[in-house]
């Protein structure tokens, strides 16, 4: 919600886009910073916890408009924090459950969990701009229905945790091409700068060139929802043809619609150009976690912890560092970074895909 949120949130408590990108990092670094800290605790515990605390902590964030003017900065800062820590938390304990459910492969519930996470993710924004104009921005406050929801779902699925060692186990012996895993999280770390900086950024770029805020949750909404059926389109090709070159391709694909995109953006019909832009480049990140979970080091729970968290935290640090000259030059002069990392992703896939190639020769 908050990317969406951004411009309104500027404007009714007086923030500078540093400012605001801030408050924003902030959450973004905690959720994704912590999991690597607090993802191996209740590592033998079978019933949830983490997950419903969680979702408590995340609701904070629909809370924002009735921060008081008086130091908002701050303040807005400690609600992300603990809203954060809260996803945080929580995201460990959900990816637990996954590999808990009985007949369906891992693999596969996995792939499903990472692709409705971020069409969630996506579809935030949209959804937050529909309380506000119906409801005034105290609307915002509506949401908190969907974590009261989840909640309840959880005690009426009773959902269980996976016991780290039984059934989180990765055979590798199965596996065509393991890569080591420091080589898959360098890999990732382009991919996650792209995609931080797309969609925090986009709506309030968009907002200078004059569309609506609903319009901007769309737009975010659909280059989600691109991802995902891609995501699920390329699958199959993944499964047979191996993830790396697959990602290395799609990736590629997707480089010249996000160029188009961005050349285009005035025009209201650029926004297919970046649903199609969600539907290559986007898509394969689940590939490449599903890579980091056969890949060669560390624990499996150390390897998640770092490639669906630290990954997305470091990323989140570099938009910080990128919002100081946005707020100088403009935010147009910093979206191109989103299809060279996209690129320089699909340069590092290829160049692993040949290496193993050739060593296997």
């Amino acid at each position: 919600m908050p990317s969406v949120l951004l411009p309104g949130i500027r404007e009714n408590f007086a923030l500078t886009l540093t400012q605001g990108v801030a408050i924003i990092v902030i959450l973004d670094v905690s959720c994704n910073l912590v999991q690597i800290l607090t993802g191996h605790l209740r590592a033998d515990k079978t019933k949830p916890l983490f997950m419903q605390l969680g979702l408590t902590l995340a609701a904070l964030v629909t809370f924002t408009a009735f921060v008081p003017h008086a130091q908002a900065f701050y303040i807005l800062g400690f609600l992300f924090l603990l809203a954060g820590c809260g996803i945080a938390i929580a995201h460990p304990e959900a990816l637990r459950s996954v590999h808990a459910i009985d007949g369906i492969a891992p693999t596969l519930a996995t792939s499903i969990f990472m692709t409705a996470g971020f069409l969630g993710f996506s579809s935030g924004g949209y959804i937050a701009s529909l309380f506000i104009s119906k409801f005034g921005t105290h609307g915002l406050a509506w949401a908190i229905v969907f974590p009261i929801t989840a909640i309840t779902l959880l005690y009426i699925t009773k959902t269980r945790l996976a016991v780290e060692g039984k059934s989180c186990e990765v055979n590798e012996t199965k596996q065509r091409d393991v890569y080591t895993f420091w080589m898959i999280l360098v890999l990732s770390i382009p991919v996650t700068i792209a995609s931080t900086t797309l969609v925090r950024l986009l709506p309030s770029r968009l907002n200078e060139l004059g569309f609506s805020l609903e319009f901007a949750g769309k737009s975010v909404l659909l280059y989600g929802v691109g991802s995902a059926i891609g995501a699920i389109a390329w699958a199959n090709l993944a499964h047979k043809k191996g993830e790396l070159i697959t990602t290395s391709i799609l990736m590629m694909i997707g480089v010249p619609f996000l160029a188009l995109y961005l050349k285009y953006i005035e025009s209201a019909q650029a926004i297919w150009l970046l649903m199609a832009s969600g539907f290559f480049a986007t898509a394969p990140y689940s590939f490449i976690v599903t890579m980091g979970k056969k890949a060669k080091g560390l624990k499996l729970g150390q390897r998640m912890g770092f490639i669906v968290g630290g990954s997305w935290g470091l990323a989140s640090l570099i938009l910080l560092a990128l919002s100081k000259p946005a707020d100088i030059y403009g935010i147009e002069k910093i979206m191109p970074i989103v299809p060279s990392c996209f690129a320089i992703s699909s340069l590092i896939g290829f160049g692993m895909y040949f290496k193993n190639r050739t060593r296997t020769q």
